[in-house]
């Protein structure tokens, strides 16, 4: 059963946990080494041929 929490109480919590995870934030983006973009463009044909 979820746990009900009021809306200063979920703020307060998302703000500690987004504190704790900066540098693992850091991290996945210095590990970006393609544009996701530019990676995505390259593979629309081959997304349009599934969805057809």
């Amino acid at each position: 059963m979820p746990v009900k929490v009021n809306a200063a109480q979920l703020t307060e919590k998302w703000q500690r946990r987004l504190k704790g995870a900066i540098e693992d934030m850091r991290t996945g983006v210095q590990g970006v080494t393609e544009a996701p973009g530019a990676k995505a463009a390259a593979k629309a044909d081959k997304w349009q041929a599934a969805i057809s």
